[in-house]
């Protein structure tokens, strides 16, 4: 395996997604509940507490994933994602980026904008 950890910046992450977000892997480990409240659109919603290897797996396989195109993982803040990373690179060859801060740092991003 060469599987990968690596993390991008909420500031990072929002200028990619807005430039390349159709063409992104994003994984929203959060709760169903969580979903229902907030959620960024593209995402596809595997909670961390279900989520196993062969889940994700077949869902790449599925949407055709290479190894080369990494997967992004999102949850509130940061720890959910890290979790699922250290467990998911042991099995599944792909570079997994942790999007640091989670949806409450894409969300602090969009409000501090929306004040300037």
């Amino acid at each position: 395996m060469t599987a990968q950890v690596t993390s991008i910046s909420a500031q990072e992450f929002q200028h990619l997604y807005k430039d390349h977000g159709d063409k992104l892997y994003i994984i929203d480990l959060r709760t169903h509940a969580e979903v229902e409240n907030e959620s960024l659109g593209g995402t596809s919603h595997f909670p961390v507490q279900t989520l196993t290897s062969a889940i994700l797996q077949d869902y790449l396989d599925q949407q055709g994933h290479q190894p080369d195109q990494p997967i992004y993982l999102l949850c509130a803040g940061g720890p959910r994602a890290s979790l699922a990373a250290e467990n998911l690179k042991q099995v599944i060859d792909a570079q997994f980026i942790i999007i640091a801060g989670g949806l409450n740092g894409l969300t602090t991003l969009q409000y501090q904008g929306q004040r300037k």
